[in-house]
């Protein structure tokens, strides 16, 4: 996390560090600081992976009024 987010320093544009960083985060259960990065990725991208990991991290937060939103909102149709 620390090398990572020294590197998004420099390139701040770098999703493979962002997501390397979001995924280190869960595993130490840093949600709030991994929702907000994956949340920049999803917005960045709109892939629908990160859209998933938002809506993980919002329930693990448990802002379930925000996740059902968000899920909702990239479903199709």
């Amino acid at each position: 996390i620390l090398a990572g987010n020294d590197l998004l320093k420099r390139d701040t544009a770098n999703t493979d560090v962002m997501e390397v960083v979001a995924i280190s985060q869960n595993y130490l259960n840093l949600y709030k600081e991994s929702l907000e990065m994956w949340d920049k990725l999803w917005k960045g991208s709109g892939n629908s992976h990160y859209a998933y990991q938002v809506a993980v991290n919002q329930y693990l937060l448990k802002r379930y009024g925000e996740c059902a939103h968000d899920v909702r909102g990239t479903l199709p149709g």
